[in-house]
């Protein structure tokens, strides 16, 4: 039976058939009580709806699981494929509704009480009893109607319905001339989406061992790992986000940038067996000077995740002595692995994304950490910015949403790779490094350089894909090998100018 306004949670009962009995009717029998007592008992009857507020009314309602989505505005409903951010499964949400009053309004309490239906027919009422004196405030939390839906409510087909009731007024009460419902005319669909959006890193402690004396990094504490988790799952449209510490990672090359470093964690990974839709960050604590001004980089910003360019889901990062700022720092290079670049801010933002709508970095609306239970100024800064005190904008949210969607569904363990790739770093400021990896080769093949390949049958040249990595002028190069790694006799990378370069491959 559906919901009607007012009706209470437990108001749904059976209708009596037309031929029973009323209390008073007796037949043959004569009874004192009037009743068969072969008869069934009836029914309980419901308690009396709630009476409605008057004065009152919804004039927006949003959901925000991090960024705020925009339910019902301008006395509309605003459809899924309307909406500028996706609702996602599984994960707690914040129901803000936001009220006006009449002239002449008295301050007293209103029971705001928000419906969500499951599509099995399970039914919670969420009731938030507060005093309304004046004016809706977004900026704080109990300036607005709210309510958070668990995670066991978050699913796909839920539906949604707000009523305003008075709490001093006896229950079944007339409605008034305005009543406060939204949507009026019935349920309508929170528009939570059924996707798994579940991000998966693995954490690669870094042992420097430039020399012999180089401490082992310390155990990744708890509140390290939490933190880690918190700050992913807070700003990243995620149900879950899970979080794997590999055992620490030697490495004897120069830190003074970490070009070195990220090759040899894309190498290990392979090495390793770890699954492609993994994103692996190696947390770095010098043993020796500093990485020339960076705290952290990526490996690549790729354009759309296959399992065939696992390679590019490689970062690396500073670990503080503060879990907050390594996880800070951490959130904002594995953006990048996700495929989005830096949002402008202070100015030292190099590549940034051009299409980002709010100036300078805000966030551009009252976020919401589902972690902490608190809101977020719209003057907050993206995380993807290097402004302090980040959240996440809507932006953001949107062009990670699909990347996490599709590592998402590939499945642990299920990916058999096909081809052989030979992957390099070239023209920065440390030695080129070339390795393989099981693969095919996904973009088509740009940048303008060849690889020439020695084989048995003779010389082979093979196009390039070619892109820039971050914060650097170290280039990766990768073609897909058309013979086997084994057979391969030399190899020499060529480039547009007629520069011709061996390379070394590593065992």
């Amino acid at each position: 039976m559906p919901w009607t306004p007012g009706q209470d949670s437990d108001d749904m009962v059976p209708e009596a058939d037309s031929d029973d009995a009323s209390p008073g009717t007796g037949g043959a029998s004569g009874n004192a009580t009037g009743t068969d007592p072969e008869d069934p008992p009836m029914p309980d009857l419901p308690p009396p709806a709630p009476t409605l507020a008057e004065g009152i009314q919804i004039t927006d309602v949003e959901v925000n699981q991090a960024v705020p989505v925009p339910l019902w505005t301008n006395g509309q409903y605003v459809d899924i494929n309307a909406r500028n951010a996706r609702f996602v499964q599984n994960r707690p949400a914040l129901v803000r509704a936001y009220w006006s009053i009449d002239a002449g309004w008295q301050p007293r309490e209103v029971d705001g009480r928000l419906r969500v239906t499951l599509t099995d027919g399970t039914s919670e009422v969420l009731s938030d009893v507060r005093t309304v004196a004046g004016p809706a405030d977004p900026s704080d939390l109990d300036g607005t109607f709210r309510w958070t839906i668990p995670e066991a409510l978050t699913q796909v087909g839920a539906t949604f319905q707000i009523e305003l009731a008075d709490p001093a007024l006896a229950p079944g009460g007339p409605l008034p001339a305005s009543p406060p419902i939204v949507p009026p005319g019935g349920p309508a669909p929170l528009g939570v989406e059924g996707d798994a959006q579940v991000l998966r890193v693995l954490l690669v402690p870094v042992h420097h061992t430039i020399f012999n004396n180089c401490p082992a990094p310390a155990a990744i504490a708890d509140v390290e790992l939490q933190a880690m988790i918190d700050h992913l799952h807070g700003k990243n449209p995620t149900r879950e986000v899970q979080v794997e510490i590999r055992e620490p990672f030697p490495y004897s090359g120069n830190l003074s940038g970490f070009d070195g470093i990220l090759s040899a964690l894309a190498d290990q990974r392979y090495a390793d067996g770890t699954d492609p839709e993994v994103y692996v960050y190696g947390l770095i604590e010098h043993c020796s000077g500093n990485s020339g001004g960076l705290a952290g980089q990526a490996i690549s910003i790729p354009d759309w995740p296959t399992p065939d360019n696992a390679w590019t889901r490689v970062s690396v990062g500073i670990r503080y002595n503060d879990e907050h700022s390594t996880a800070l720092l951490a959130t904002h290079e594995i953006g990048h692995s996700l495929g989005r670049y830096h949002i402008y801010c202070s100015g030292g933002e190099a590549g940034y994304d051009p299409a980002y709508p709010y100036d300078g970095g805000d966030i551009g609306g009252w976020g919401y950490s589902i972690v902490s239970e608190t809101l977020k100024e719209p003057s907050k800064k993206d995380y993807m910015t290097y402004c302090s005190d980040n959240w996440v904008s809507d932006f953001g949210w949107e062009v990670v949403y699909p990347t996490i969607e599709e590592v998402s569904s590939w499945g642990s363990g299920q990916y058999v790779p096909e081809g052989t790739l030979l992957i390099g770093a070239v023209g920065g400021d440390e030695p080129e490094y070339w390795f393989t990896a099981p693969g095919a080769l996904t973009p088509p093949p740009h940048g303008g350089a060849t690889i020439e390949l020695q084989t048995p049958e003779g010389t082979l040249e093979v196009p390039a894909f070619v892109s820039k990595r971050p914060h650097s002028n170290t280039r990766n190069v990768v073609v897909e090998l058309p013979v086997a790694a084994e057979d391969l006799l030399g190899a020499t990378r060529v480039e547009p100018e007629g520069g011709r370069y061996p390379i070394t491959i590593r065992p």
